[in-house]
Parts: structure tokens; C-alpha cells; sequence
């Protein structure tokens, strides 16, 4: 039987810190997406952005990280997931700040964008690098990665509105710190077991044995791009 196929007497709760850190940087990635939704009347105001360039802070980051997608998980199973998760949460940090000290809404565009590239480096990763570390098996790990994914769409708003109450940079600064805290946590935490070629191998293992629960999960940048068009799907809701 595979070593990934989930055992009853394990707790979900009962994972390597470097899971826990992973999954936590996933919240701060998906709560990235309404982030923005409270601080928009301000933005406007404060730099007198039009409708339509306020809706581009959705949309450029949207979209970026959708297209990425189709590459992103080619270029982490080349240069390997802890290089990709790193890489895409110091992305994320940098832009992140850096629309926090703009002054024009061009370049808060432009810089979530450049969020929504690394966004989708981490994301596209994550998952992958969630089953080939967790303990329990891969249905512990996409509820791991599923309770991320809707716990951060659900507290993005909620953050973005308490910290926006300050300024309206405030959720841009609030998401650099924390995803910063992931990148350190990530930087210091063993990662030997975070390999994507493992957890694609193993879960294609658990397929031909009957076992894997989430067969879409190893068909690579479709199934990130599938991921993410069912967080939109939530957040519409």
C-alpha cells in the first residue's frame, strides 16, 4: 500500500511544521483576492482612479495569475518547490509593499500584477508540495489545502477592511509582513520531503492503485488553473 494512502489513526492536525507553514502562506495568498474589495472607495478617492481602473486592481491581478499558471508549474518542477515557493512569496512581499508606498493607481495596478505572478508560483506549487509532506494521506491534504484556500477568501475582505480603516495601504503592508513570516518560516523549516516530482509520482502511484482522491490534482498547470477558477467561483458567491 502507498505511504501517501491516508490513515484513520492519524489526526489531520498532526502535521510537519513545515506543512503548517506552507498552508499558512496559502491563507495569506488566497486572502490576497478580496484584499482589495474594502479599500476601493478610498483608493478612488484618495487618487482619483476612474470605475474602470479601480476594477483593473481585480482584474490584473486575476488575470495574471491565472495565465501564469499555465507555466508556473513547469518552471517549479524545473528549478524545484522550495526554490518556487520562495521565490513566489518573496514575489508577493516585494509587489505587495510596493503598491503599499504607490501614489498613483497605474502603478498599484502594475504592482498586483507583478502579486498576481507570484501568487501564482506559490499557489501552483503548494498543493503539490501539501500532498507529498502531509501526514494522513492525500485526502488529508487537500483539506488542508481546501480549508486554506477557504479560510483566506473569507478573511481577505474582513482584514483588508480593518486594516483599511487605518489607510488604505494598510492591507498591502499587513499582507507583505505576513507573507514575509511565511517566506521566513519557510526559509528556516526542513523541506526535504517538499518535492513536487515526489507528490506527483506518488499520487500518480495512487491512481493506478485506485486510491487517489484527487486525480486533478496531478495534471499540472490545468489543474492549478482549475483551482483558482473555484476560488473566483467562491468569491462571486
Amino acid at each position: 500500500m502507498s505511504a501517501n494512502t491516508s490513515n484513520p489513526s492519524t489526526s489531520i492536525l498532526r502535521q510537519p511544521r513545515a506543512v503548517w507553514a506552507v498552508a499558512f502562506a496559502c491563507v495569506i495568498a488566497f486572502m490576497g483576492i478580496g484584499l482589495v474589495d474594502p479599500i476601493l472607495p478610498a483608493i478612488s478617492h484618495d487618487l482619483g482612479a476612474t470605475e474602470a481602473q479601480t476594477m483593473l486592481l481585480f482584474t490584473s491581478y486575476l488575470l495574471v495569475t491565472g495565465l501564469a499558471m499555465f507555466f508556473t508549474s513547469f518552471v517549479s518542477s524545473r528549478i524545484g518547490a522550495k526554490k518556487a515557493l520562495l521565490i513566489g512569496l518573496a514575489l508577493i512581499v516585494v509587489f505587495a509593499a510596493l503598491a503599499g508606498g504607490s501614489n498613483s493607481v497605474g502603478m498599484i495596478i502594475g504592482f498586483r500584477a507583478g502579486w498576481g505572478l507570484g501568487n501564482a508560483l506559490f499557489i501552483s506549487t503548494a498543493l503539490a508540495t501539501i500532498v507529498g509532506a502531509a501526514s494522513g494521506g492525500a485526502d488529508s491534504a487537500i483539506i488542508l489545502y481546501e480549508a486554506a484556500l477557504g479560510l483566506g477568501i473569507a478573511i481577505g475582505p474582513l482584514v483588508g477592511g480593518a486594516l483599511g480603516a487605518i489607510s488604505w495601504r494598510g492591507p498591502f503592508f499587513g499582507t507583505a509582513v505576513l507573507m514575509a513570516i511565511g517566506l521566513v518560516a519557510l526559509l528556516v523549516l526542513p523541506l526535504t520531503k517538499l518535492c513536487m516530482a515526489q507528490a506527483s509520482f506518488q499520487c500518480r502511484k495512487q491512481m493506478r492503485n485506485g486510491l487517489c482522491v484527487v486525480p486533478y490534482m496531478c495534471a499540472g498547470p490545468m489543474a492549478a488553473t482549475a483551482t483558482v477558477a473555484a476560488s473566483l467561483r467562491m468569491y462571486a458567491i
